[in-house]
């Protein structure tokens, strides 16, 4: 009988430290020049042994499961990469690492299989992972199948004033792209209720008029 290792945030924050623990262990040195955050990095160390680069990076990213309902997963990626540098690349050349121009020397991978509890919640210590990418896909096909999801549409009708507190909310949390957008540039609100969690769970997609440029804008709530 296989064991499947279910791990939590917590647990997989401790691979993570016993490998940055190995690279100290090796007398490799910590080379904070290029170590600046970009989106979906939860934490990246440099460390160097005079010649190389070795990354070791823990990172948030999608990968396709091709589940009954989510073509994409969350994932938890710890990976160490090794870049090859000359001396004045290593210390003077204020370049930034990519993801794609390293040599993956080890990478571990954990499939997030509760994107949400059955109370909608999202909490870190809540979500659960595991490193087979079968037996993820299985466990989310099993959990969605058990709730038997289901989205219902409302169409909203919305007043001058509701426009504009519509227009208030997506402004304050969405700095670039709206700073446009006005009471005739919003057609309708549609509440979206969605069965799969304990009591339902609601949330909202602002419809724009065809003159208006941008996508629809979801919401999570309309506070």
């Amino acid at each position: 009988m296989n064991t499947t290792w279910i791990y939590k945030t917590k647990d997989i924050d401790g691979i993570y430290q016993s490998m940055i623990m190995k690279y100290v262990a090796k007398g490799y040195k910590i080379i904070t020049a290029h170590m600046g955050g970009s989106q979906g990095e939860k934490s990246k160390i440099d460390f160097t042994d005079g010649k190389d680069i070795y990354r070791i990076w823990y990172y948030e990213d999608s990968e396709n499961l091709d589940t009954k309902y989510y073509m994409h997963s969350s994932i938890l990626c710890i990976s160490v990469h090794k870049y090859e540098m000359d001396k004045k690349e290593l210390y003077n050349y204020d370049y930034t690492l990519w993801r794609s121009k390293g040599e993956i020397i080890e990478e571990k991978v954990f499939y997030l299989i509760n994107e949400y509890d059955r109370y909608g919640r999202t909490w870190a210590d809540r979500k659960a992972y595991v490193t087979n990418k079968e037996v993820a896909k299985e466990l989310i096909n099993k959990a969605y199948d058990r709730y038997d999801p289901q989205e219902v549409y409302y169409k909203i009708a919305l007043s001058k004033d509701s426009k504009k507190r519509i227009i208030e909310i997506i402004k304050a949390h969405h700095s670039r792209g709206y700073s446009t957008l006005k009471i005739k540039d919003i057609d309708y609100l549609e509440r979206i209720y969605d069965t799969h969690y304990k009591n339902g769970r609601n949330q909202y997609r602002v419809i724009f008029s065809k003159d208006y440029k941008q996508h629809d804008m979801y919401l999570k709530s309309l506070h």
